[in-house]
């Protein structure tokens, strides 16, 4: 049976394994590039793209890029959650962190925090800060980097869980274990 042309699987990297395996299930056009025209039904399944992608007015789109380029950056994806009622444990900006705990009451953050950038994947762009020169340490390197970062309150977790979201609705929590090869 022949893939049917008229829905496109758009997956990137870090997803293609997944993506071509559930393309050939579902018998349905797949790749890493945007779709070309007469697509009926796009599936965005963990595409990650730098700029925005529009499709026709007709197109069905799942799990719209757009959505997922949004996820990628952590910061704004807290905001996102903190601004729906999630709770999350306060943050800030890099850019307002110092300011933040040299106040005496009221700040947003303490150390121990918790630096990352604000685009990062597994174990990379991590700093535990445990003193405020540990804050300004992460700062610098975020800057020698060239990326951008924010600071977050420390909390003691024991087991973390990532929720895969597809087309508004969460369809599987998955138990997060340590890596010791993020590659593979």
């Amino acid at each position: 049976m022949s893939a049917n042309k008229e829905i496109y699987l758009f997956y990137s990297g870090a997803t293609d394994a997944t993506g071509i395996k559930l393309a050939e299930s579902l018998q349905i056009t797949s790749g890493k590039t945007v779709p070309k025209t007469g697509m009926k039904v796009v599936i965005g399944w963990g595409t990650k793209t730098d700029d925005p992608v529009k499709f026709g007015r007709d197109v069905v789109v799942l799990n719209h890029p757009d959505a997922i380029r949004a996820n990628r950056n952590k910061l704004a994806a807290l905001q996102a959650m903190a601004n729906a009622g999630v709770a999350v444990a306060p943050f800030v900006d890099a850019s307002a962190a110092i300011k933040e705990l040299e106040k005496k009451a009221g700040a947003k953050i303490s150390v121990p925090c918790i630096g990352r950038t604000n685009y990062h994947q597994g174990g990379t762009g991590f700093f535990t800060c445990l003193t405020p020169n540990h804050v300004k340490r992460a700062i610098a390197e975020f800057e020698k980097l060239g990326k951008k970062g924010y600071f977050q309150n420390y909390i003691d977790v024991e087991t973390e869980y990532r929720l895969h979201i597809f087309d508004g609705k969460c369809i599987v929590a998955a138990k997060k274990v340590e890596r010791t090869d993020l590659e593979e």
